[in-house]
């Protein structure tokens, strides 16, 4: 048993080595086991773990076996947990990592990294997670509760609970296959009064584009990382449901009351907002079941829409091309 009270700074400057995060600190009970020459027989157990690293704070145990193969069970709760700035760290090839150029594409845009897929497929085990602050990129994540299994380069979410753009969302047995160069993704989400119009701001190239909140279900698979790969790649099933939500500055009825307003004896009412291709579309009581498929997003029953011309019924799909 050996107890460990590390300062990574005071490390930096005794090593030398710039590679050790600053800033970080790490205090924990660690027992370790096996022969230095067979790391397969390592058994480490680190418990009363509290460390600061990577702009992540967070304390619990973990338990690692087998380096060659790594198994491990790890129980963390904490104030907040960055997941970009971790993955950082895992390893992404033997070689010296070169200086990129500006317009350097990433090596695989669709998914992880191949070493780090490699290294994903080997391990197996369990992370209980709780957290009250979970950042990944841009996206933030609170009061998150989590039970992942990761076996055979597959990671599920057993639970996964968390609070995101102003709603609550629930997603177990939504898992990640990592094997492939396509990361594939089977989303099975529960989510209560999230801001739709935020999650389009911060998601696509599309700003202001919605105002609105919304409950919604989902049991879709995707393929892929960035918002082209989704998009062409979604296949199945998502509810939505709004009291009120709108689309600002696309009028969905321009096409219909355009041509009305010229003709129609009421062309007076009809030639202002009705008529307007950049007014705003309002569904109100919104109630719609969509079908993810080939590209595009189906209605699988018509929906209402309050316009110029009262309540209309909207029937049909929506392609996608590189944006909504």
């Amino acid at each position: 048993l050996t107890r460990v009270d590390l300062n990574f700074d005071e490390l930096r400057r005794l090593t030398k080595n710039d590679s050790i995060p600053k800033g970080g600190q790490l205090k924990a009970k660690v027992t370790a086991k096996g022969k230095v020459s067979q790391l397969s027989t390592l058994d480490v157990a680190v418990e009363d773990l509290d460390t600061t690293v990577y702009s992540s704070r967070v304390n619990g145990h973990v338990r690692f076996k087998d380096v060659d193969r790594p198994r491990f069970d790890i129980k963390l709760h904490g104030d907040r947990l960055a997941v970009s700035d971790i993955l950082k760290q895992l390893p992404q090839g033997k070689e010296e990592p070169k200086p990129k150029k500006a317009d350097e594409k990433p090596e695989n845009p669709h998914g992880l990294p191949a070493e780090t897929r490699k290294l994903i497929h080997k391990m197996t085990g369990t992370v209980d997670l709780h957290v009250d602050r979970v950042t990944y990129e841009k996206h933030t994540f609170d009061d998150v509760t989590a039970l992942i299994k990761v076996a055979s380069g597959d990671i599920t979410f057993e639970k996964l609970q968390l609070t995101t753009y102003g709603g609550r969302v629930v997603g177990d047995g939504t898992t990640l296959d990592t094997d492939e160069e396509y990361l594939r993704s089977v989303l099975k989400l529960n989510a209560k009064n999230v801001d739709l119009g935020q999650v389009l701001d911060n998601n696509t190239s599309k700003k202001d584009a919605v105002d609105g909140r919304v409950d919604f279900t989902s049991n879709v698979t995707a393929r892929g990382m960035n918002t082209d790969d989704v998009l062409n790649t979604l296949q199945g099933p998502v509810g939505i449901k709004s009291r009120q939500l709108t689309l600002n500055n696309a009028n969905l009825l321009a096409g219909i009351a355009g041509p009305i307003a010229k003709v129609a004896s009421m062309a007076g009412k009809l030639s202002g907002k009705a008529a307007d291709p950049k007014a705003p579309t309002t569904f109100k009581d919104f109630d719609a079941d969509l079908t993810f498929e080939g590209g595009k997003m189906v209605l699988t029953h018509p929906i209402l829409v309050s316009s110029g011309f009262g309540n209309l019924s909207l029937d049909g799909y929506v392609r996608f091309d590189s944006r909504i």
